[in-house]
């Protein structure tokens, strides 16, 4: 853990120019540019909003603790936007060794750094997409309080599970390539498991266990609690959240290093 700590150190101009690069490339080329970083999502969520809140009637009613039914747009939005990131980072560093295969054989490149890369440029889209949301937190309930910097330890402990789960799927995907399906699966009952959609009050008590190791259950929650009143923020979520993270990170890197030696000869 402390030698990929070292190595991401050392080349850390090298991974901010490559998540630079990979960010601006989702839009080159189109008419809109980085418009499209603002639509697209946006679009997304309101069709997800439509379907939830209005055709399945998912919304948080006063009686339940939550505010009323004209904030369930921002409840949902308060998860699905750092989600959505999160899913998209994990999704590209599939097959991240395998494109940029080029790049993994030359023997002093640190292949580390391109899942790697991949995270920190879908972590400037969900800053993007909070930014958004704060704007309309902004028109309909008022200037923020100070749970407002809850956001800071939320988006760092997302990208700190993202990039543990994308090195451990990126390294094991090289050698096992039935893995891309899984993780595609997995992440879809991991959001459908998440109170992303619905509130954790419609949980029954039997499967609340899954709400308890599910890290995105407090990530949420923290994103929640820094951007909407309703809801009050829990340290503990902070602590909850990041050591799962952090476990997580350390297993992805010790399963990449391990893995590592190997990719030249795979790809």
């Amino acid at each position: 853990m402390f030698r990929f700590l070292y190595a991401t150190r050392h080349h850390r101009k090298l991974l901010w120019h490559l998540a630079i690069v990979d960010f601006r490339g989702k839009f080159v080329g189109s008419a809109a540019g980085v418009f499209w970083a603002v639509v697209y999502p946006i679009i997304i969520l309101l069709l997800y909003w439509y379907i939830f809140a209005e055709v399945l009637d998912v919304g948080l009613r006063r009686s339940e603790g939550g505010p009323s039914d004209s904030s369930f747009a921002l409840f949902m939005f308060a998860g699905m936007i750092p989600w959505f990131a999160f899913q998209e980072a994990i999704q590209r560093s599939l097959n991240v060794i395998s494109e940029q295969s080029s790049l993994v054989k030359n023997v002093i490149f640190p292949a580390e750094v391109l899942p790697l890369k991949i995270n920190l440029s879908c972590l400037f889209q969900a800053v993007l997409g909070v930014l958004i949301l704060f704007v309309a937190v902004l028109i309909q309930e008022g200037a923020p309080t100070i749970a407002f910097l809850y956001v800071i330890p939320a988006l760092l402990i997302q990208f700190i599970l993202g990039c543990g789960v994308s090195l451990l799927v990126a390294a094991v995907a090289v050698y096992w390539r039935d893995v891309i399906q899984l993780t595609h699966l997995f992440l879809m009952i991991w959001m459908f498991v998440t109170p992303i959609f619905y509130p954790e009050s419609k949980v029954p008590d039997e499967y609340r266990i899954f709400l308890t190791i599910n890290p995105w259950t407090s990530i949420a929650t923290l994103y929640r609690g820094a951007l909407l009143k309703a809801f009050e923020v829990d340290p503990m979520d902070v602590v909850h959240a990041g050591s799962i993270s952090v476990g997580v990170l350390i297993v992805g890197a010790f399963v990449f290093r391990r893995c590592k030696p190997g990719f030249s000869d795979l790809i």
